[in-house]
Parts: C-alpha cells; sequence; structure tokens
C-alpha cells in the first residue's frame, strides 16, 4: 500500500482494498484482493501507463479485460458502454450439486416465499440438515452477486442458517429448482 500511495493513489476508507488514481482528468478504480488487481479506468492509455508504472516495481502479467471474476463471468461492451455480469456456470454447479432429478417446469415468481415465510424454528427431536447451511450460503452467494430475484426467499432462509431441518431443506431446494 505505501507503493501505491506513492504514486498518488487514494485508498477508500470505506474499503481498504479500493483505491483511486487520478491525473490530469483521468481516473482509475481500482481493486486489490490478494495478489489481483481489477481496474475500471476512463481511457486505455491512462490505464496501460498506470499498469506500466506498477511493473517497474513488481512482476505482473496482465490478462486484459476483465472476463472472470469470483465464480462469475463478466462481458463487456464498450462502444454500447455496457457491462453483464452472470453465474451461469455456478448456478448450474449448485443445481448439479443439490437436485437429485430434474424438476417439473416452475411458474414461480419469487420461489418457494410463501413456504419459506411460514417456518418456523426446529422443534423438539427434529435434527438439523448437514448441507443446509451450505447451500443457504450459495444462494446468498447468488442472490448478492446476480440473483435479487431470490434475495428475499435467501432472506427468509438465512433466519434458520446455524438450526435448519429437513422442512428447511425442502424450501431451500424449492429455491435451487427455481433456478433450474
Amino acid at each position: 500500500s505505501q507503493f501505491l500511495s506513492s504514486l498518488g493513489a487514494e485508498r477508500s476508507v470505506v474499503d481498504p482494498c479500493l483505491w483511486r488514481y487520478a491525473e490530469s482528468g483521468q481516473t482509475i478504480l481500482f481493486a486489490v484482493y490478494v495478489d489481483d488487481i481489477v481496474m475500471a479506468c476512463s481511457s486505455q492509455a491512462f490505464r496501460d501507463t498506470f499498469v506500466k508504472r506498477i511493473s517497474e516495481r513488481y512482476a505482473l502479467r496482465d490478462n486484459g479485460p476483465l472476463t472472470w471474476i469470483f465464480g462469475s463471468t463478466i462481458k463487456q461492451d464498450l462502444e454500447a458502454g455496457t457491462v453483464q455480469l452472470h453465474q451461469r456456470m455456478y448456478t448450474a454447479q449448485v443445481v448439479q450439486e443439490f437436485l437429485t432429478k430434474k424438476p417439473a417446469p416452475s411458474r414461480r415468481v419469487v420461489p418457494c416465499t410463501e413456504d419459506i415465510s411460514n417456518l418456523t424454528p426446529l422443534e423438539e427431536g427434529e435434527m438439523i440438515h448437514p448441507q443446509y447451511a451450505a447451500l443457504v450460503g450459495k444462494l446468498g452467494w447468488l442472490a448478492t452477486i446476480s440473483r435479487p430475484d431470490i434475495a428475499l426467499a435467501h432472506s427468509l432462509l438465512s433466519k434458520f442458517v446455524s438450526a435448519g431441518g429437513e422442512r428447511h431443506f425442502k424450501c431451500a431446494i424449492g429455491v435451487v429448482e427455481y433456478l433450474a
């Protein structure tokens, strides 16, 4: 971080991984995560100059435009000024991991919400389902990154993440069926 500061980059007070570098009306926002840097910039030439300055100090490999990060595919159209983010591969992995057979087509607008909102804590004698917390975590990742349509269902399921039983798991599976 001392090196980045010496270049004139400013660290965010909100997120220590986020930085801003500006010079002559040009700006780069970048996130440093372990040994990766993800950049958004106002011009390619400005980005190339900044990357060159960093490479004078550190060995680095410039992989070009961002296409993949944290299990998410990135599609950029610079001419149209659009960025698309999706998790089709991650969603398919979750579906494959938790569904044993292909579900019947569903017309649910919001997955399993009525069933989920009526869930109650475990009753005496009910066992915690061993995969419930993992499934809710994976649904949370999807809801946060690319699937806001399951955010309410995830929020309701999260209330039972430390003690979700078979009936809780079945409701979570309903969300996975919706995704399939």
